[in-house]
């Protein structure tokens, strides 16, 4: 069955994907012909040649490396860069055509998949589209998060981002990983039918990780953990874990997503490890085995209630932007604010608030300027829904003595620490310089787990079994903690919409997420950088990952895949179509040729940087991001339906 399925999907990827290079190819071709030009070769593929055959003086092949195809015409300068010229040429002189005939060429391969990108959204509008509708459900936050701060609790369903409705995980992903800004008002529904409650917070969005760039809401889905993977040694398969098991406690604390677990293996109590020479603990006089009781007189908690205290901002202005709200108002460094509007501030979350509140209009602004309180008119800016005045706060306890309450030998002792703000790979974070005692790294503790029994033949889940396991989770020497396990992805949920989207809404909704990506790409505020970019390994990863699904789903990525072509293709990159449509216009205007030198010139140059590009996005396709690969292709589906679109 394996053996059967890896056949189809491999078979369907290539027929699909080189289906999108034909037709592309085949548009140039057919134009070149009508516009009597001379056509040596049709070629799919790049590379060595696995199959040629020559008809009516035109070679037709299938090249070795399925990552595009070409078609050379000596009249044009296009793959000679890649594939050489033909010796025959120079002994052979061919009559000259018109810039006019080389746009029309060159634009024809673009159009061409247009047209069969309407040709498949019209097949999926006939036989649906299954869609994602894996509600996104939030699962349990860390108390001590910004989330959890703002009131948002596990079970609350997120019903929209920035006013767009939002049915699933994926969308909310693809909404804030594609946005040029990093706060988002987000809407969420909490209770039954019959008390239901809608409310909305501005939250931010972070990047997935130090090697993504692509951004997330610190929302974790509400699926408690499945193991997907054990690894060699660890933890997990010391205790005896499974694959599939569904982790549900730990040390008795109920565990209903990925994030929450990977938190709490992270946690730390007050107990001091370590040290930090040179850095304000150390000069204060902190030991190891001290444990915090309190900061400022403020009772601290937890490791991550400490470092968040030490973050805090206050309502003092550490630097003035020119050009700014605050700057055209005359605030100056140094300013402590005292009233916004008609609200007092006396620290740094209520100012926030009044901004929040303020949306953009106009104002009074009190200030303590030495021993002078000062009132100004200010009008904030409002930019992609976030208030601001255009100012930098300073750090509430960067420099600033205070007292650290710690106890030792059992007695508490009252240290006087300065903390110190620190920069580091361009964030500033403000550190005492001292690490915690792991609550949970090499020391003994309980893990609950249900495990699944399958239908040897559906390979359906028939039971589940709770079974608790010993454990000791393994402290690593960068200081995380970690039990050895990979999780399985979440169980994606569709249904098919039928009939599907208009072939005019699909195709006009990729051409908008293909917009949205190219911005974030060349924004300086987006977060798509080069290196999340796919090249033909991720697209033919994706494209099987698709068909194993469903066809329907592999024909509509093929949507995507054709609009992108032809998009990326009309850049205007010697190479590209793009490319040639310019030069055509250029000696069409100015009614003289460009310089042969200069063309070969600038072909060679762009068609080794486009290489160049292929090779680095293929690099971090098949070393960084082929486990994603694997695991989008074991991915857990189900597909319900049909149901009414207009429901």
């Amino acid at each position: 069955m394996v053996i059967l399925t890896t056949i189809y999907v491999v078979a369907a990827v290539l027929l699909l994907f080189g289906a999108a290079i034909f037709v592309h190819e085949w548009g140039h071709f057919y134009v070149a012909r009508k516009c009597g030009m001379k056509v040596e070769e049709f070629a799919i593929g790049f590379g060595k040649i696995l199959w040629k055959r020559e008809k009516d003086g035109i070679l037709y092949t299938i090249r070795m490396i399925p990552a595009g195809g070409f078609v050379k015409l000596p009249q044009m300068l296009t793959s000679e860069a890649i594939e050489g010229k033909n010796e025959e040429e120079a002994a052979e002189p061919l009559p000259e055509i018109s810039p006019w005939a080389k746009i029309a060429v060159a634009v024809a391969g673009p159009i061409m998949n247009v047209v069969f990108a309407l040709v498949l959204a019209t097949i999926i509008y006939f036989v649906g589209l299954p869609e994602s509708i894996t509600p996104p459900i939030v699962g349990a936050l860390d108390k001590e998060s910004e989330e959890y701060a703002l009131g948002i609790r596990e079970g609350d369903i997120i019903t929209k981002i920035d006013g767009e409705a939002i049915p699933s995980w994926e969308e909310a992903f693809k909404f804030t990983a594609l946005s040029l800004n990093n706060r988002f008002e987000v809407t969420f529904e909490r209770g039954e039918e019959e008390e239901k409650t809608e409310f909305s917070q501005l939250l931010k969005a972070t990047p997935i990780s130090d090697e993504i760039s692509l951004k997330r809401l610190q929302l974790p889905p509400k699926y408690p953990p499945v193991i997907g993977n054990i690894r060699d040694e660890g933890a997990a398969i010391e205790a005896g874990l499974k694959k599939h098991d569904k982790i549900i406690s730990l040390a008795g604390i109920p565990i209903s997503s990925q994030m929450q677990l990977v938190n709490e293996l992270q946690k730390r109590d007050l107990v001091v490890s370590n040290v930090e020479p040179d850095m304000p603990a150390s000069n204060a006089g902190l030991l190891v085995g001290d444990r915090i009781i309190s900061l400022n007189g403020i009772e601290i908690i937890s490791q991550g209630h400490l470092i968040k205290e030490l973050q805090k901002m206050s309502p003092v202005i550490g630097y003035v932007f020119e050009n700014q709200p605050a700057f055209a108002a005359g605030l100056l460094k140094g300013d402590r604010i005292i009233s916004f509007g008609e609200a007092d501030i006396g620290g740094y979350d209520e100012l926030i608030d009044a901004l929040r509140e303020n949306k953009g209009q106009q104002t009074e602004i009190e200030v303590r300027r030495g021993a002078q309180t000062i009132a100004y008119s200010i009008t904030p800016k409002l930019d992609r829904g976030e208030v601001a005045i255009g100012v930098q706060f300073a750090a509430q306890y960067a420099g600033r003595e205070t007292d650290l309450v710690v106890r030792r030998d059992g007695e508490e002792i009252t240290l006087s620490v300065t903390p110190k703000l620190v920069i580091s790979d361009g964030e500033s974070r403000v550190q005492i310089g001292t690490r915690f005692t792991s609550v949970y790294g090499d020391k003994e503790t309980e893990i609950v787990i249900l495990r699944p029994s399958f239908d040897p033949e559906t390979e359906d889940i028939i039971s589940e079994e709770e079974i608790e396991f010993p454990i000791i989770p393994k402290l690593e020497q960068e200081g995380v903690v970690r039990i050895g396990i990979e999780f399985a992805s979440q169980p994606q949920v569709y249904i098919v919409r039928d009939p599907g989207p208009t072939p005019l809404e699909n195709v006009s909704g990729v051409a908008m997420l293909m917009w949205r990506t190219i911005s974030a790409l060349v924004h300086p505020k987006g977060s798509v950088g080069v290196k999340d970019l796919s090249g033909p390994v991720g697209i033919l990863a994706m494209l099987g990952a698709w068909v194993k699904t469903d066809y329907r789903l592999a024909l509509n990525f093929l949507v995507l895949l054709n609009i992108n072509l032809a998009i990326l293709n009309m850049l205007p990159i010697p190479v590209l179509d793009g490319g040639h449509t310019l030069m055509g216009f250029i000696e069409g205007i100015f009614r003289r040729k460009i310089p042969v030198k200069i063309l070969e010139w600038t072909t060679t140059c762009f068609a080794v940087a486009l290489i160049t590009l292929m090779l680095y996005v293929t690099f971090h396709d098949v070393f960084e991001r082929s486990g994603l690969f694997v695991e989008r292709f074991q991915d857990d589906v189900e597909i319900q339906g049909p149901t009414d679109p207009d429901e």
